[in-house]
């Protein structure tokens, strides 16, 4: 509409300067009176040229093509795994997406919004999980064989957000509470019924997240762009309080979390002793440059275990010990040409347990004597995205967790690595809107050599609203 109303004056202002020529020709008067006329008439049409030029201009800079797809993704800081997504906030307040629902009301805004996703997974040979990715997940070969493929669906995935804001002395009270349907399973013979899980609740102001929401230890924007999970991922959710400060092209974030110690017993039994009396500490820092993203982040944790009058598992009663451990983690997203990038990460620690590969290794190894042993884990991936159009686009990648278990300890039927490879199709036809197919090859090994191995293809397609 702007550019018509453009385009009228423009029109309307060259006929001007025609019927203000034509007078100036047909003008019966004096040679004097003529002289002064032309003058007046070359000052207005100067003033008719300057705008009309000024119109042009205005006119280009509408009709300006906004950038590609793909162009904007290779720009922005993308929440990339699925684990991490989380409903961002801005600086202006919540952000305001096709379809969301907005209620203002006594200084406040409330915006909901969720997403419907499907995925279906078709698995080969069948395991204990039909979409997860830990270690015991990845059937071994002894127990798979004659095993043939199996097809699973679910809507589990689709959730629904809630997000305020609340402007107060020059600053914002952000609130989120998000959820899904990953709590207590129904079947899939009838009525495939899932109960409702809490995702995210916490609260945002001067700087400070108070309650539930992703680790600090993790890293998004760096991390592989993927449909399923990978057997790399670095990922918690879990309560915590955590302090942010911005600088010029990036943040440091510094955060008190919730506690938990896993331990492996001698008979390679998982014991959480919930004996903890320290919180984790974590750290991140995260730099933006011109060509992608730099994330170093830290973590330092306590472990420790009582059992009082009772036996935990194969640990005795009215032993007490702990441990000090800790890990880092480094990624980083390099852009290529076009929208093209490249991510790499990599993590190392002593205590890195539960936060890596969904807790497919413990955080330390405890003997029958209920001593305490650290064990050093680590965990890697590497990732390719290639953007075919504004529309489609792939990613390669590998990634690869293994522990150094303490064989003295440990039996030999604990987990010594895990691994996968990931190649997958994305589609996004319309706006909010994506759809894509997976191909994974996962394999794991234990420490008496025994293998695992599986294939699995997955859709997926999802709608924001």
């Amino acid at each position: 509409m702007s550019q018509l109303r453009l385009n009228r004056n423009i029109s309307r202002l060259s006929l001007t300067i025609i019927a203000v020529g034509c007078f100036a020709l047909l003008a019966p008067i004096t040679a004097a009176a003529e002289e002064l006329d032309n003058q007046m008439v070359r000052q207005e049409l100067e003033m008719l040229k300057q705008r009309i030029a000024d119109l042009e201009r205005l006119l280009n800079q509408q009709q300006q093509p906004e950038k590609t797809v793909a162009a904007q993704a290779s720009e922005q800081v993308i929440e990339e795994e699925e684990v991490s997504e989380v409903a961002d906030f801005t600086e202006e307040g919540p952000p305001k997406e096709k379809g969301e629902v907005e209620i203002t009301t006594a200084g406040s805004t409330l915006t909901v919004g969720g997403q419907i996703r499907l995925n279906t997974a078709y698995n080969n040979p069948a395991g204990s999980s039909n979409f997860g990715m830990s270690a015991s997940g990845i059937p071994s070969l002894t127990a798979a064989r004659g095993e043939r493929g199996h097809l699973s669906a679910q809507a589990q995935d689709s959730r629904f957000w809630f997000k305020t804001h609340t402007p107060i002395n020059g600053d914002a009270l952000r609130t989120l509470i998000e959820i899904d349907f990953w709590g207590s399973a129904g079947n899939e013979r009838v009525s495939n019924s899932h109960n409702i899980r809490l995702r995210h609740a916490y609260a945002e102001y001067a700087g400070f997240t108070i309650g539930q929401t992703n680790s600090t230890f993790m890293h998004s924007g760096t991390t592989p762009d993927l449909i399923n999970d990978s057997t790399a991922d670095v990922f918690v959710r879990q309560p915590l309080i955590r302090y942010s400060h911005p600088f010029d092209s990036g943040d440091f974030q510094v955060s008190f979390e919730q506690p938990e110690t896993t331990l492996l017993d001698s008979t390679a039994t998982q014991v959480v002793p919930d004996d903890d009396r320290l919180p984790d500490l974590a750290a991140k820092l995260t730099w933006r440059p011109s060509w992608g993203q730099v994330s170093v982040s830290g973590l330092l944790r306590q472990l420790r275990i009582d059992t009082g009058g009772a036996a935990l598992g194969a640990v005795p009663a009215g032993v007490t010990d702990q441990a000090v451990g800790g890990a880092l983690f480094a990624s980083a997203r390099i852009n290529l040409w076009g929208a093209d990038n490249l991510r790499l990460g990599y993590v190392y620690g002593n205590a890195l347990g539960r936060y890596v590969s969904y807790n497919s290794f413990n955080d330390a190894a405890i003997d029958a004597a209920g001593n305490i042993h650290l064990q050093r884990a680590m965990a890697g991936f590497g990732a390719y995205q290639h953007w075919w159009d504004d529309n489609w686009h792939s990613s390669f990648v590998f990634t690869r967790s293994q522990v150094n278990n303490d064989i003295t300890v440990v039996p030999a039927t604990a987990f010594r690595y895990i691994q996968s490879y990931h190649a997958n199709l994305l589609w996004a036809p319309l706006m909010n809107t994506s759809m894509g197919l997976e191909y994974i090859h996962a394999t794991s090994k234990m420490e008496n050599g025994e293998k695992a191995k599986l294939q699995r293809a997955k859709f997926s397609a999802v709608y924001k609203f």
